[in-house]
């Protein structure tokens, strides 16, 4: 295991230790979030149960779909969530000067990139620190590279250059395909989709479910009479 495995792993651990669970004053109960009241962090840390979110995983998996998500080689040692986990605490260090976060993030990146050449393809400055963290997030959270780019050219611009996906044509054509899909096999019309997808990945989702459509649904056995 390399330093930069070791320093994410030692940080997280920090957190855990040192990070204390933020109660509901009405129930008495604690929160999902984590308030951390310590040298290190600052704000607050949503991590719900020390879970971690891949949803075009979730997605693919839901509708029996593929080549919606993108799984990447990492540093050894590391997993998707411990790259969530300390992407979000990096953004949160307030014993660090911004100099000092941007080198660390970008490491990350830079070493990811190494790992995986087809991030190369990426038009981005990596050089800047939030830019960097989505890269980061977007690996860890198993987006394709068209869905980071498509995320990293939106970020912060307005209409139409950060038009959001639901206003897309390529999402509106997507749903009107699903919701015929989903009435024709008595499904519920709920196309959720928790994560920004380009165009091309809405195509692709699209035409997955128009020959999806044209399949008979799967019969389901019936029972022998006992």
């Amino acid at each position: 295991m390399d330093h930069l495995a070791c320093e994410i792993l030692e940080t997280i651990e920090a957190f855990r230790k040192q990070g204390r669970p933020k109660m509901d004053s009405t129930t008495g109960k604690p929160f999902s979030r984590v308030q951390l009241g310590n040298e290190l962090f600052q704000g607050d840390v949503d991590i719900p149960d020390w879970s971690f979110l891949q949803p075009p995983v979730d997605f693919e998996m839901q509708h029996h779909l593929t080549k919606i998500a993108q799984h990447y080689h990492l540093p050894e040692g590391l997993s998707p969530d411990n790259l969530q986990t300390y992407a979000l605490l990096l953004t949160r260090r307030k014993d660090m000067s911004e100099a000092a976060r941007l080198d660390k993030m970008t490491a990350i990146c830079d070493a990811l990139i190494v790992a995986n050449p087809a991030l190369q393809r990426l038009q981005c400055d990596t050089a800047r620190f939030w830019t960097a963290y989505h890269v980061v997030m977007g690996v860890a959270s198993a987006f394709n590279i068209d869905d980071i780019q498509h995320f990293l050219n939106g970020q912060g611009k307005p209409e139409p250059a950060g038009v959001r996906m639901e206003n897309s044509l390529e999402f509106k054509s997507l749903t009107s395909v699903f919701n015929r899909y989903a009435a024709a096999r008595h499904m519920a019309p709920d196309l959720d989709m928790f994560w920004v997808a380009s165009p091309t990945t809405l195509q692709n989702i699209r035409d997955q479910f128009v020959k999806k459509r044209s399949k008979p649904a799967a019969a389901h056995p019936r029972r022998k009479a006992g």
